[in-house]
């Protein structure tokens, strides 16, 4: 085998401290250039390390060429005695069933199967997955553009909780090239050649340009970076979990600030301490954003009470020198969902489903005047339409000068109760928001002569919605 790939990963493991002698590893491979060389680096290491190996691939239904990958990861096992797993989902199914897009579906029974079959092996089972540099730039690129904060350019750990990635260390260009060199065959899935998906716009379009034109380290660079990152939020992340130790004073679904004792902090701990209190109350929250923490910060050096209502039923109290982060069990929450591709749709309980469908648009097409059923122009969305409950900044456009109405003045116009308002549901393009379902759209997505493609989104529901 290659003699410089092979040591390169081998010290990478070593320090990052990956793979231990006599480690029970499971492997997710899918037939690619990746998850193949990650199969022949770890058979190589196992030689010399007595590890315990199995292989795990999963054909997730969506391509028909699936199988013939599937058949090969299998026979490449048999070669190399490497005891093989075949799991077979319909994602596609799933996505609907659990309201999510069939990218984050296929992800969730990947890493469901793995965990399967590490708990099959025995305790402290290892999962290796063969994510690269070109992975970790890419992925610190598509939350960059996203909007995130440093943990989001942390990218992709060398390791979170018993899964491994040995591959971290090096290029996706470096891994072809060794595959080459050692005779050994892979396979491309199609999807990935396409700009179809953003992380492939990113890949093909950003980082090859970069790499070719501004300089041939980019990948590496960027990934640099990544790492510097995550060794400065290891110690941030230290340093904030002291501090809510000793100023945070934490109940059943109440936590509490001394705002007093907050002055004497610096910014950044500042508002690390709110997001720590958010992700006690409300694990894995996503839709709470720069503009609430600044809110919350801004609100420091007064002296005058004040309420946030953050998403996730989250209420923040500020007042007699304290901050007040609170939940009700019975608060509404709904976790937003991304309106992506040509069609879909949604179950979003058993009442009410939402689908959509891009068309193309002449003077003979339909516009549907029912109430849940609203078509916009397509080639007008800036970022990508959202499913949600309302944040605060939304806002609409509300006549042919798209003059803006904050959307919180809207609902006070319509005299919406406020009890009603966190369950109201709204399409939004990142702020602008597009309708207020069961109410009014806003004029600048609307229908004109100029519009070339359409996208009708409809709610089917069984009971009136708000």
């Amino acid at each position: 085998m290659d003699i410089f790939f092979l040591p390169r990963i081998r010290n990478f493991t070593e320090k990052e401290k990956l793979i231990e002698k006599g480690d029970r590893i499971v492997l997710g491979v899918s037939g690619g250039a990746d998850s193949v060389a990650l199969l022949y680096v770890l058979c190589a290491l196992s030689e010399e390390l007595s590890l315990k190996l199995k292989v795990v691939t999963i054909d997730h239904g969506l391509r028909e060429e699936a199988k013939e990958e599937c058949l090969y990861v299998e026979n490449l096992c048999k070669e190399l005695n490497v005891p093989f797993v075949l799991k077979k989902y319909d994602v596609n199914v799933l996505s609907k069933e659990w309201n999510i897009g069939t990218e984050e579906a296929g992800r969730r029974v990947r890493y469901e199967a793995f965990e399967e079959e590490a708990k099959a092996m025995g305790d402290n089972s290892k999962i290796a997955v063969a994510h690269n540099l070109n992975d970790m730039s890419e992925t610190v690129l598509f939350h960059l553009f996203r909007g995130t904060g440093p943990k989001g350019l942390v990218s992709i750990p060398p390791k979170r909780g018993n899964i491994i990635r040995p591959l971290l260390c090096v290029e996706r260009k470096e891994i072809e090239e060794f595959l080459k060199k050692e005779n050994i065959r892979y396979y491309t899935d199609a999807t990935n050649l396409t700009d179809d998906y953003t992380r492939n716009k990113i890949r093909h379009n950003i980082l090859e340009y970069a790499s070719g034109n501004i300089n041939d380290n980019a990948v590496l660079h960027v990934s640099e970076a990544a790492e510097t990152l995550r060794e400065l939020t290891e110690f941030v992340d230290f340093e904030v979990e002291e501090r809510f130790n000793s100023l945070a004073t934490v109940k059943e679904h109440e936590i509490v600030l001394s705002s007093l004792l907050l002055k004497d902090e610096k910014p950044y701990i500042v508002k690390a301490l709110f997001k720590k209190c958010m992700d006690t109350l409300v694990p894995k929250n996503r839709d709470i954003t720069k503009k609430h923490f600044e809110a919350l910060y801004s609100a420091l050096s007064s002296t005058e009470s004040k309420t946030f209502n953050l998403p996730y039923g989250i209420t923040v109290l500020k007042e007699n020198g304290t901050y007040k982060f609170f939940t009700e069990e019975d608060s509404f929450s709904f976790a937003s969902v991304s309106l992506t591709g040509e069609k879909g749709i949604i179950d979003i309980d058993e009442d009410i489903s939402v689908k959509w469908e891009v068309l193309p648009y002449n003077a003979d097409s339909e516009i549907s005047k029912n109430k849940y059923t609203k078509c916009f122009d397509y080639d007008k969305i800036s970022e990508c339409l959202m499913l949600r409950t309302a944040l605060e900044g939304d806002y609409l456009t509300i006549d042919i000068n798209l003059k803006k109405k904050k959307l919180s003045d809207y609902y006070i116009d319509e005299k919406i109760p406020i009890s009603e308002r966190k369950k109201t549901l709204i399409i939004a393009d990142g702020p602008h928001v597009w309708w207020v379902i069961g109410h009014r759209i806003s004029e600048f997505p609307k229908i004109t002569d100029d519009t070339k493609r359409m996208i009708r989104i409809t709610f089917d529901n069984k009971k009136e919605l708000l």
